[in-house]
């Protein structure tokens, strides 16, 4: 990432992570809250439905493939499982079978 303060550096940094429940709780709820607002329930693996004003996606592909990278990296298999499956949602409607770009770079 931009900032080499958040960057996860090691097996060790992962582990001391995933053994802080605390921040792990804070993480979870991070990815879920990110999710609900691109109109995704990460836990249902749906779409929420009705969404609400204001929730849905905004094409910022690249957030998304951050968010996949870290639960990966992170060892969390149903979030990445779920992450997944939005993505390719996401690409089959919204994106109309189109890539996922950061620019002119395909993610």
């Amino acid at each position: 990432g931009s900032k080499a303060e958040f960057n996860l550096c090691s097996e060790e940094d992962v582990s001391a992570l995933r053994n802080d429940a605390e921040w792990l709780e804070g993480y979870h709820e991070a990815v879920r809250l990110a999710c609900a607002a691109w109109g995704w329930d990460l836990d249902q693996q749906s779409r929420i439905a009705p969404a609400e004003k204001g929730m849905g996606w905004t094409d910022w592909d690249v957030r998304l493939a951050k968010m996949c990278r870290s639960v990966y990296l992170m060892e969390e298999e149903e979030l990445l499982t779920s992450l997944q499956k939005f993505a390719r949602e996401l690409q089959e409607n919204e994106k109309e079978g189109k890539g996922f770009f950061y620019g002119t770079i395909c993610l």
